[in-house]
C-alpha cells in the first residue's frame, strides 16, 4: 500500500470521484466500497484508503479486461493507425496489474493499471470515428452530471428520482440513436439533456441549501449524500461499448 494516507478530504473526494465512475460495477467491488465508507465514517483513514486502493484496482482492472477483448477484435485497424506499440505497452501494464493483484499488492496494482489504462484510452479515441468520440464525451458529461446531482440528495427531504426518471429515459433514447448510426441526432439529443441536467443541479443545489439552513443542519451533514446516493445504487453508469470504429 501506498505509504502516504491521504488526508480525510483526499479520501472523500476519492470516494466521490469513484462513485462518478459508476462504481462499484458488482458484488466484489460493493463489498470494497461499503467497507471504504464505513472505514471513512468511523475515521479509520488506514483501512479507507486500502479499500479504496482494493476498489480501484479491482473495477480498473476489470474495466480494461473487457475493453482489451474489444480492441483484440480490432487488431488489423490498430496496426493500420500506427498504434501497435501503444496497444501492447497497455497490455503489458495490464498484465502486470493483474499480476500484482494476484498477490494481495492492491497498491502496486491500481499503479500499473493507471498506466495501462492511459495507453488503451489513447488507442481506444485513435480508433473510435469522429462522430461516436463526440458523443462518448457528451454521454460521460450527462453521467457525470447525474452522478453529482444524485451526491445532493437528503434522504425523506430532497429526492430526485421523479426528476431523473424522464431524462434517464432520454439518455436510453440517445444511446439507442448512437448505436442504430444517427449519430447526428443522438448528438443534439445529448446535448439536449445536457443542458437540463445542468439547469436540475442548479436547482438541486438551491434547494438543499434551504433545506440545510431551514432545519438547522450542521456543515457535516453536507457529506450525506454521498453516502446516501451510495446506498441507493443510483450511481451506475452502464458500461462503455466500442461502436463506430474508424
Amino acid at each position: 500500500m501506498s505509504e502516504r494516507v491521504p488526508s480525510r478530504e483526499e479520501l472523500f473526494e476519492k470516494i466521490r470521484e469513484a462513485q462518478m465512475r459508476g462504481w462499484p460495477t458488482d458484488g466484489v467491488a460493493e463489498a470494497f466500497m461499503e467497507q471504504c465508507i464505513v472505514s471513512f465514517w468511523l475515521e479509520e483513514f488506514d483501512r479507507c484508503w486500502k479499500s479504496y486502493l482494493c476498489l480501484a484496482a479491482y473495477e480498473t482492472t476489470k474495466y480494461l479486461s473487457e475493453q482489451l477483448k474489444l480492441l483484440r477484435e480490432n487488431e488489423s485497424v490498430i496496426r493500420e493507425k500506427g498504434l501497435w506499440e501503444e496497444y501492447k505497452a497497455g497490455e503489458e501494464e495490464l498484465n502486470r496489474a493483474l499480476a500484482f493483484w494476484s498477490m494481495g499488492d492492491e497498491a502496486k496494482a491500481y499503479e500499473h493499471a493507471k498506466k495501462a489504462e492511459e495507453s488503451l484510452r489513447k488507442v481506444v479515441k485513435a480508433i473510435m470515428k469522429e462522430e461516436v468520440k463526440e458523443i462518448s464525451e457528451l454521454r460521460d458529461k450527462a453521467q457525470e452530471l447525474i452522478a453529482s446531482i444524485r451526491q445532493l440528495e437528503i434522504p425523506m427531504l430532497l429526492e430526485l428520482d421523479d426528476d431523473l426518471a424522464p431524462i434517464e429515459e432520454k439518455i436510453k433514447e440517445a444511446d439507442k440513436l448512437a448505436e442504430e448510426g444517427s449519430y447526428t441526432e443522438a448528438e443534439e439529443k445529448y446535448k439536449e439533456i445536457i443542458k437540463e441536467l445542468e439547469e436540475l443541479k442548479k436547482q438541486t443545489e438551491e434547494k438543499r441549501k434551504q433545506i440545510l439552513m431551514g432545519a438547522g443542519v450542521t456543515a457535516g451533514v453536507a457529506a450525506l449524500g454521498l453516502l446516501y446516493a451510495y446506498k441507493k445504487g443510483k450511481l451506475k453508469i452502464p458500461p462503455l461499448k466500442l461502436p463506430g470504429l474508424a
